[in-house]
């Protein structure tokens, strides 16, 4: 199980400063989801999904500490891979990706 906090936000609005590669593969929609990663390092940054063009969901760990400071977590997706350890449930729980 793999578990990551990721800011959705809209796609108009970001900017990303630093040199990115990417590759594509099938997402739960059966369209394609761009995988964006630091072409210097390998680190993962975001996922550009075709299935819902106006958003781009960011791996928090890559924002500037004070944004992440004001994150808040909402939605869970995917809980049906949860691990019976993992405890906290968020208002908005989704088994799979929602459509």
């Amino acid at each position: 199980m793999y578990v990551a906090l990721v800011a959705v936000v809209p796609k108009a609005k970001l900017t990303l400063n630093g040199p990115t590669k990417s590759w594509a593969g099938k997402g739960s929609s059966g369209k394609d989801v761009h995988r964006i990663f630091c072409s210097e390092c390998g680190s993962p940054i975001a996922h550009d999904p075709d299935a819902a063009p106006e958003i781009i969901a960011i791996k928090a760990g890559t924002l500037d500490s004070e944004i992440k400071k004001t994150l808040k977590p909402d939605t869970e997706i995917w809980t049906v891979g949860k691990l019976p350890f993992v405890k906290e449930s968020l208002p908005n729980a989704f088994e799979h990706m929602p459509s």
